[in-house]
């Protein structure tokens, strides 16, 4: 069975000075348009200004040439509305113009909803490129050697700092290449075998890696994006021994570390009010040194969205932690305040007479 062809939405016969003689609407779709008042009036004038000039070429492109190519013009209406349409004119015999017009607001619309989403993805992008920066730098800052590889050729795909130097993967080898003392030959395969069957294998000594040192295994499987893939993580055996790649720090303290933490860091005591924190929670709430918001109350700058800081360090009472919690900075902008959302963790200290409650601040990415 044919289809029938798709029906213009707005027909205008012109004389050959541009003036409408007549005008017709698709009903289907236009049932509220009534065009007649179109007619009488040159068809420049009841397009919009800035494409006045883009109706007169269309007009004298069909007047020398019989046809002219399409063009996008919007449109007057009754009423006082104006829509876009793509329009084609065609000279007749008698020398009168036909002018055809198809609405695009309905492809503008479409375009539109495009758009968003592709801002939407383009934001989505954004944020797992920034999620995937922090997972890199958390790896790579970790003492031990993580190693994630895939079936089923067991391939390396990714190794951080520590697996590289010390136990000599890096992506792209084979785990056959894991250099391994002559009884630990089978127990790495047994270990993948296992962990393939129940997800995770059991914690397991092993002697390996470049300089041959003991190291405890834990082998686990996953699947990612529809494949699978086992995550190995060697740690130090002897806790007490030091990495030869780690040197004693020489000049910076813990609180020098505490104090240049990238993320807010604040602790209060039992009155709510602080006894220590960061310069970066100062740069939250636009502070511009950290030691003078010693002493004062936490909630001059920070509340959390369903409780208060009393009501949270009752919680500590209750659970060890507490993490991912919404709240509110308030930072001091002009003669302002501004109100920021902002992540928290929370953490109970509590030593001989000492009770603090250390929080951990986040600000929401926009």
């Amino acid at each position: 069975m044919a289809t029938s062809p798709l029906k213009p939405d707005l027909i205008l016969t012109l004389d050959a000075t541009g003036v409408i003689q007549d005008a017709r609407i698709n009903p289907a779709d236009n049932e509220s348009f009534s065009p007649v008042s179109l007619i009488g009036q040159r068809w420049q004038d009841t397009c919009e200004a800035s494409n006045a000039a883009k109706a007169e070429r269309l007009v004298q492109e069909a007047i020398e040439h019989e046809i002219c190519g399409y063009s996008q013009i919007n449109q007057h209406l009754p009423g006082g509305d104006s829509a876009l349409f793509e329009f084609v004119a065609v000279r007749g015999d008698s020398g009168q113009l036909t002018v055809i017009g198809k609405n695009m607001q309905t492809v503008v619309r479409i375009q539109e909803r495009l758009l968003a989403s592709q801002r939407a993805i383009e934001t989505e992008i954004w944020k797992l490129r920034e999620l995937e920066a922090r997972y890199t730098t958390l790896v790579n800052a970790s003492s031990d050697a993580v190693i994630v590889v895939r079936e089923p050729d067991l391939q390396v795909i990714d190794a951080n700092t520590q697996a590289r130097r010390n136990i000599g993967l890096s992506a792209g080898d084979n785990i056959s290449e894991l250099v391994l003392s002559e009884q630990d030959n089978n127990k790495l395969q047994q270990l993948i075998d296992t962990a393939r069957q129940s997800g995770r294998a059991p914690l397991s000594i092993m002697v390996a890696g470049v300089a041959q040192e003991s190291w405890r295994l834990r082998v686990s499987c996953y699947s990612s994006n529809g494949s699978v893939q086992f995550l190995l993580q060697f740690s130090i055996h002897n806790l007490a021994r030091k990495l030869s790649n780690v040197e004693a720090l020489s000049g910076i303290s813990i609180s020098d570390i505490l104090t240049h933490l990238p993320d807010g860091m604040v602790a209060v005591n039992t009155d709510d009010v602080i006894t220590h924190v960061n310069q970066a929670f100062a740069t939250l709430v636009n502070c511009q040194s950290h030691e003078q918001m010693v002493g004062e109350p936490i909630h001059r700058w920070l509340q959390t969205s369903d409780s208060t800081i009393s009501a949270l360090r009752d919680r500590l009472h209750v659970e060890d932690r507490i993490s991912e919690l919404p709240g509110y900075l308030h930072a001091a902008v002009d003669e302002n305040t501004q109100r920021r959302q902002v992540i928290l963790s929370a953490k109970r200290l509590a030593a001989d007479e000492n009770d603090l409650m250390l929080m951990v601040v986040r600000p929401v990415a926009a």
